[in-house]
């Protein structure tokens, strides 16, 4: 999928979920569902919503960055009834939302582009190996710092085994 809005801009056409690959696809769709309701600025399903909202809740990150509305109201008609008090302009509305969805996108974005770094470090500690979990803790920081770096990790550490 490329664009979220390519989706929620085609009136007739529903969007299914399963048409989103990642959970940063469904974090954004669901932002827009959201923003779309307190904005009546395009379609809203509300049976995606509370499907949306079920998946990132069984995560224990996700979970931590979802806003606080969206853990406490279980369908669209409550987070009406929530967001068209809190702030009366549209504006205001969307502004709020977008800040409130940053930590969990940026997250999503972040763990996206190396999905499997936490899966790693669990491993490796199961390993108990000090050389190779040196070697991996510096393409970490690597990755941060270098990339590059990052990519022409030795290729050496594997004779340790």
């Amino acid at each position: 999928m490329n664009n979220i809005f390519d989706y929620l801009s085609e009136e007739n056409k529903k969007t299914d979920l399963e048409e989103f690959i990642s959970d940063f696809e469904k974090a954004e769709y669901l932002q827009r569902l959201l923003i779309n309701m307190s904005t009546n600025d395009g379609p809203v399903d509300n049976e995606h919503y509370i499907e949306l909202r079920r998946h990132f809740l069984k995560n224990e990150k996700t979970k931590q960055l979802l806003p606080c509305y969206v853990i406490n109201n279980r369908d669209l008609s409550q987070f009406w009834q929530f967001i068209k008090y809190k702030f009366p302009t549209y504006a205001e509305r969307r502004r709020f939302i977008w800040d409130d969805f940053n930590k969990l996108l940026s997250y999503l974005e972040d763990h996206e582009n190396s999905p499997l770094i936490e899966s790693i470090n669990d491993n490796l500690r199961v390993l108990n190996s000090e050389h190779v979990i040196n070697y991996w803790n510096t393409a970490i920081e690597r990755k941060a710092n270098d990339p590059e770096g990052a990519i022409t990790f030795p290729g050496h550490w594997w004779k340790v085994f």
